[in-house]
């Protein structure tokens, strides 16, 4: 397992994905969250509001826009295990003409 220590010392990465079947995916944009920032010792058990803007990878991405996505965390330190759940997704750009 990771100490609180090492934890804070680490950044979650999010990459946003087009899924296409036929072809690469594409890349819609990412975000980086350090967890320097966070007080992991007090918010053991409680719920923390994070938003961040998804950074564009392209120029076409930049002036289409990017969407937004809800999603849920939840650490469990005894398994050491990252539950990511995504609740929402709305207004993301189509990538190509499949959508």
């Amino acid at each position: 397992g990771l100490t609180l220590t090492e934890l804070a010392g680490m950044s979650l990465h999010f990459v946003v994905l087009s899924f296409d079947r036929y072809s690469r995916d594409d890349v819609i944009g990412e975000v980086v969250c350090p967890l320097a920032g966070i007080d992991l010792q007090q918010i053991e058990n409680q719920q923390v509001a994070l938003s961040r803007e998804i950074q564009p990878r392209s120029l076409k991405i930049r002036a289409q826009g990017r969407g937004e996505l809800l999603i849920s965390l939840c650490w469990q330190p005894a398994a050491a295990r990252l539950t990511v759940v995504l609740l929402k997704a709305r207004n993301l750009p189509r990538m190509d003409v499949t959508g």
